[in-house]
């Protein structure tokens, strides 16, 4: 039987230093994407809930790989981190299934020190 994968991005965790609140978070999927831009600031959680894209299985279980690139956007000085994962969901158990990815954004401008934001970014794969 042919099951429903719904990707939604839920919500945003920022932590680490901060580097600004401008942030853009860019998520591709199997030829889906999200671009989105959000004012956070260091040490707070946004709930996002935003629909990344719809795929179709007969299988037992979906391996979506994920590009994940997070930019603080600055009129000079933009700081950007990128990951890449890969999340499995499960298509026998219907409902809700949590993944959570780590991007690492370092300041990009000629300071001695770099600082070092941590965005976790938190996805839910709904099955039907």
């Amino acid at each position: 039987m042919t099951k429903l994968i719904e990707l939604r991005l839920s919500k945003i965790r920022y932590t680490g230093d901060s580097i600004g609140d401008d942030i853009r978070v860019e998520v591709d999927c199997l030829n889906h994407s999200l671009d989105l831009n959000k004012s956070i600031k260091s040490g707070s959680t946004a709930a996002i809930d935003i629909a990344i894209g719809q795929f179709f299985t007969d299988e037992s279980s979906l391996a979506l790989p994920v590009s994940l690139k997070v930019i603080e956007r600055d009129a000079v000085w933009n700081d950007v981190g990128a990951a890449e994962e890969r999340f499995v969901v499960d298509t026998t158990k219907t409902g809700a299934q949590s993944f959570t990815s780590r991007v690492t954004v370092e300041e990009t401008r000629p300071y001695k020190t770099k600082k070092k934001a941590i965005f976790e970014l938190t996805f839910e794969a709904r099955v039907t």
